[in-house]
């Protein structure tokens, strides 16, 4: 699994998605999120397959969405807390992060971004920063980085 994943966030972001996932928290710029739904209203995902769900949409398309915990290990079944899901733009369409809470935050200085530690960066990571958020870290992401993240994972 050699792959290196790109770890690029755009300097300038107009806000911020902020997701709960246990006690991780992950930071996505809001221009691309697609949309966000309740995990309530996802099909279930196949016994066999990596998905926690699938949202099904009018123009017959199916967005896959993802249950991963706080070490961003993909989970099958995701635990009950994860109340809603937030598709993200890839190049074929949308995936989803199932997590507990969003919150949405306006601005670009809303969410001080710190660069990466080198010591921290690996070959097979979808974290491009850290910031600081609610007296917590929050981990910084794009989704081009979650997209290929989840490629890697299930190649």
């Amino acid at each position: 699994m050699g792959a290196s994943l790109k770890h690029d966030v755009a300097e300038h972001v107009s806000g911020w998605l902020v997701l709960a996932i246990g006690d991780l928290r992950l930071a996505l710029p809001q221009g691309e999120a697609r949309q966000i739904e309740l995990a309530a209203d996802l099909d279930a995902g196949d016994a066999d397959g990596h998905e926690a769900g699938w949202l099904r949409r009018r123009s017959g398309d199916s967005w896959p969405a993802y249950s991963l915990d706080p070490a961003l290990r993909v989970q099958p079944r995701a635990p009950s807390e994860r109340r809603l899901c937030v598709f993200f733009v890839v190049r074929e369409g949308a995936r989803g992060i199932l997590c507990d809470r969003v919150w949405s935050l306006a601005a670009d200085d809303d969410l001080r971004r710190e660069p990466l530690a080198g010591c921290m960066t690996g070959p097979l990571s979808p974290v491009a920063g850290l910031a600081r958020f609610q007296e917590r870290v929050a981990v910084v992401t794009s989704a081009a980085a979650l997209g290929g993240y989840l490629d890697a994972l299930f190649d």
